[in-house]
């Protein structure tokens, strides 16, 4: 339940804005879902509603415990938020509350063939990793990776994120995540016992005796067999968690699990099957492909499966389903392959080829791939391409909401400051959507919101110290120009109007 203490900073917030005649639709929001996630936190919502106020309201610095103190009311002492920082929280679940708060989705055991078919091709599961630097050597979960960002492995904490994609508003709003971690005596591991190991295996030089055909009597098929990786472990831990928590909760499973390239390989198809989730991703560029064997066999064992290789320079015209010349000359060419083979993925594929060629001569292409047969190249290219919806989440979780400004170091900490991060994304997620409807402005963002909530706070202090009297103290032109201070499209008016 929340805090109904006459003294909440947000009762304060609430009766300044009936006195003054202001915009309160999202603190309205706000109360609502600390409603619904009372049990979640252990009933102290008034700490985390001043930890909410507090993270949107900061203007410089970066979103710690400190500056979320030095921000906060009196509910929403340093130590106050330290101790909710260091309780256990269950973010699946709590993500999973405000999901179904943002689709207005419960659970419907009744629903029909017709409506649970829309539902599952309608979400997607995504999967990716978040590279973030830390400098601090105690940090829980630090090492070595690889950031995209400044293309070299630096000091960092890797986290993986599990988002639901939304393809009709086009928006990801995270579930979960599991943060990957690196021991030192794995990488010690890998050092010794690399390419030594392989060339011990290998037959010794001027042996000749040559190999036998087929594989060896008694060996196993390794095209089912998962490779071991910190990518895979994480991929299966998080499937484990998501998958029967959002059946449990809505009544309906997922069908579509889509990531970058990094997943476009046997083990992350494996996995995903493992969960009746069929795997959309990209393969190398330089994958090899190969029809399905369809001649005539008449030796004994078992009959190939692998055909003709396909020539991906030299495509038939009759798989092309769109041909397109841009306005600066590039010609795109999508070919729709499916039902083919790669000797390195144990599924038959539906796959994408999409190449662009400049109008110096020069070719790039793109192979995507997916496990389930009954898509669409449309379908394949959209899903694909709303897989980076995830991005912005990392990019606002770590530019507004202190996934690179965090200083915890103990692993529950860690794992809540990560946490609450993308927390505070699905609530602003939450949030825009009544934002932008209520001054019909389709372009107002994340920065508009944090100049709202900063608004309020100026004029929460102005009004404390101010005369009370029978006159209003502000008009509404004065009211809102401290509303609006900081605002980017705000200020620009009421541009578009919301559907």
């Amino acid at each position: 339940m929340v805090n109904n203490s006459t003294c909440s900073p947000l009762n304060a917030l609430k009766n300044v804005i009936k006195k003054e005649d202001v915009s309160h639709k999202c603190v309205k929001e706000i109360t609502n879902i600390l409603q619904e996630l009372g049990d979640e936190f252990n009933g102290k919502t008034g700490v985390i509603q001043e930890m909410i106020s507090s993270t949107y309201s900061i203007s410089t610095g970066g979103v710690t415990m400190l500056n979320m103190s030095r921000w906060s009311g009196a509910t929403g002492s340093y130590r106050s938020i330290q101790r909710m920082m260091s309780t256990h929280w269950d973010w699946l679940k709590i993500n999973l509350i405000c999901f179904g708060m943002w689709t207005c989705m419960t659970l419907h055991p009744q629903r029909s063939e017709e409506e649970l078919a829309i539902l599952k091709k309608r979400y997607i599961l995504t999967l990716d990793e978040v590279v973030e630097p830390k400098s601090r050597s105690k940090t829980y979960g630090i090492g070595r990776f690889f950031s995209s960002i400044i293309q070299k492995p630096v000091n960092a904490i890797k986290t993986h994120v599990a988002s639901i994609v939304d393809r009709e508003k086009r928006k990801s709003f995270v579930l979960d995540h599991c943060q990957i971690l690196k021991s030192k005596e794995s990488v010690k591991s890998q050092k010794h016992t690399g390419v030594k190991a392989k060339a011990k295996l290998g037959r010794p030089k001027g042996s000749k005796n040559k190999k036998k055909a087929g594989r060896p009597k008694g060996s196993k098929n390794k095209m089912w067999q998962k490779e071991e990786g910190l990518i895979y472990s994480s991929m299966a831990s998080l499937l484990s968690k998501v998958c029967p928590s959002f059946l449990k909760k809505f009544g309906f499973g997922l069908s579509y699990v889509v990531g970058d390239g990094s997943y476009g390989n046997k083990t992350a198809c494996l996995i995903a099957r493992e969960w009746g989730l069929d795997l959309i991703s990209k393969l190398n560029c330089t994958s090899a492909l190969y029809w399905p064997f369809q001649g005539v066999y008449n030796r004994s064992g078992r009959p190939p499966i692998y055909g003709e290789r396909i020539d991906l320079d030299k495509i038939a015209v009759n798989y092309r389903v769109s041909y397109q010349r841009q306005k600066d000359g590039t010609i795109e060419e999508i070919y729709h392959l499916n039902g083919v083979r790669s000797k390195r993925i144990p599924y038959v594929l539906n796959v994408v080829v999409i190449i662009r060629t400049k109008p110096n001569g020069q070719t790039a292409r793109v192979i995507l791939m997916s496990t389930c047969l009954n898509l669409t190249a449309e379908d394949i290219i959209e899903i694909y391409r709303l897989r980076f919806q995830i991005e912005f989440n990392f990019r606002n979780a770590k530019q507004y909401f202190g996934l690179a400004d965090f200083k915890n170091t103990k692993p529950k900490q860690v794992n809540n400051a990560i946490g609450w991060s993308f927390f505070m994304e699905n609530i602003s997620t939450i949030l825009l959507e009544g934002f932008r409807e209520e001054h019909q402005n389709a372009d107002l963002n994340i920065q508009d919101l944090k100049a709202w909530f900063r608004g309020h706070k100026y004029l929460d202090q102005i009004l404390n110290y101010a005369e009370k009297t029978d006159e209003p103290i502000l008009n509404q032109q004065q009211k809102q120009r401290i509303l609006k201070m900081g605002a980017i499209n705000w200020n620009k008016g009421s541009k578009k109007n919301v559907a």
